[in-house]
């Protein structure tokens, strides 16, 4: 078993993140409108990412200036040019998230197992 020299360092990183982690799905899981909205036409909650983004995110200055422009009613004449400041452009990734409230018989370590199973997941 091998040792790394930095393991106390890494170890605090970690159990930071999963901190983090934990108590922004603690948060999640609470909240209601206007973070999760129903979608009538699934028949269930989905996420409002730009709720998401503004609660959890830590967002660069500039997309921030966008979405402050955006929702106090701006026009695209009124956004910055970002070309001329040497931004590159990225390819959004697509997300889905949505909920379901139920109850759910197992243990947490199966049940976090289960989660992260992406392989059994995507199998029909």
């Amino acid at each position: 078993m091998s040792v790394s020299v930095c393991a106390e360092t890494h170890k605090a990183k970690i159990m930071g993140q999963s901190f983090a982690a934990s108590e922004e799905l603690r948060q999640m899981v609470q909240e209601r409108e206007p973070l999760w909205v129903f979608d009538v036409d699934r028949s269930f909650e989905v996420l409002n990412f730009l709720e998401y983004n503004r609660r959890f995110s830590s967002l660069d200055p500039t997309l921030e200036e966008m979405i402050r422009v955006i929702t106090m009613g701006g026009g695209p004449a009124e956004l910055p040019n970002f070309n001329e400041s040497g931004c590159r452009h990225v390819q959004p990734c697509e997300s889905e998230a949505s909920r379901e409230i139920g109850i759910v018989s197992s243990n947490p370590i199966s049940l976090v197992n289960m989660l992260m199973d992406v392989v059994s997941f995507y199998d029909p």
